[in-house]
């Protein structure tokens, strides 16, 4: 949990920072972030994704997660930052689900990759949860875009950038 670790000693530090110069403080916080790769390299959490499709991983995540589009999380960042009412923090997830469920669904769809078809034994989040975005939804985000539609935009991404083939 070392990233979530550094992300909460980031905002501890720009909340000091914030109050000492008396400057009002948003902050967005994102879930799993998913959608087409907009970076001329693959960063790290569509490489994750990438390896997952690709079968390159030995297994994939044994635990729930949650996603958001990345399209829905610039939205969010954009009105967090425009709204004059914005203040404190806001979750940015669509949806919680299982890794187990998400792949089962992309097999369906793309039989043509051979996606990680075992979990790992990692200790994971295997706690069914959810992440309350009702904040930054009732400041002003309209619905959020669903897990395939996220899973569907990466791929497809993925695919035009020669990164995956029917042949991977």
């Amino acid at each position: 949990m070392w990233y979530a670790y550094a992300k909460t000693l980031g905002e501890k530090t720009a909340q000091k920072v914030a109050e000492e110069k008396n400057l009002d403080l948003v902050v967005v916080h994102p879930s799993f972030v998913i959608g087409p790769l907009l970076a001329p390299y693959v960063t790290s959490s569509l490489k994750y994704v990438l390896d997952l499709i690709k079968g390159a991983k030995g297994a994939y995540p044994n635990g729930y997660c949650g996603f958001v589009h990345v399209e829905d999380l610039v939205a969010a960042h954009i009105l967090a930052m425009e709204e004059s009412k914005a203040s404190g923090r806001y979750i940015c997830s669509s949806s919680v689900a299982h890794w187990s469920d998400v792949l089962a669904g992309l097999r369906t769809k793309y039989p043509m990759y051979p996606f990680e078809t075992k979990p790992n034994n990692n200790e994971g989040d295997r706690n069914q949860h959810s992440m309350d975005a009702t904040k930054i939804l009732q400041l002003g985000l309209p619905s959020f875009k669903s897990i395939p539609e996220m899973f569907d935009d990466c791929i497809k991404s993925f695919e035009d950038k020669g990164m995956l083939s029917s042949a991977s």
